[in-house]
């Protein structure tokens, strides 16, 4: 997916990409052992309060611009260095039930980034964003509102906050 942004035209977006395949590669081999960062200790309201801020500030700020960029980079680089943490050893077997369910979202996922991928390049080869949509196509009337887009990114937030269990760290 990396390489592809670049095919697509969207150098920003492949350098996210590829600076996220970095890390991915790089915790392999269990680098770095950790991010030198005090983990704050907030409470769940000030975190949600520090939600309901996000999404103001990215409800506000233009999307596409260079200020929401830096935004969506400030979260990013904030996700990665408070939740990095070197490997723990050995991890107990999956029961049946776990495996199951992590090949279902792996199929899933990659069947969903297939998707993804046939889409905008059938799109490019057409010039049409509208004969073979991507998701962003279909998802970007309900961003143009200001309650589509509002909704959508406190819920983007919550569940990026769920994910990495930062509701239940004190």
């Amino acid at each position: 997916m990396a390489s592809f942004q670049i095919f697509r035209g969207s150098n920003t977006d492949a350098i996210i990409f590829w600076s996220f395949t970095a890390l991915l590669v790089l915790s392999q081999f269990n680098l770095p052992r950790q991010i030198f960062i005090a983990q704050p200790k907030l409470s769940n309201n000030h975190k949600l309060s520090l939600v309901f801020a996000l999404t103001a500030a990215l409800v506000g700020i233009p999307r596409h611009t260079p200020l929401y960029g830096f935004v969506m980079l400030a979260i990013g680089v904030t996700a990665v260095v408070l939740n990095w943490q070197p490997d723990s050893g050995a991890k107990e077997r999956a029961t049946p039930r776990v495996s199951s369910a992590k090949l279902t979202w792996a199929v899933f996922g990659v069947g969903l980034c297939l998707w993804e991928l046939a889409a905008n390049v059938l799109g490019q080869l057409n010039n049409t964003l509208s004969e073979y949509p991507t998701i962003s196509v279909l998802v970007d009337p309900v961003l143009d509102s200001t309650i589509g887009q509002a909704a959508f990114v406190l819920l983007w937030l919550l569940s990026g906050m769920g994910f990495l269990r930062l509701w239940s760290r004190k």
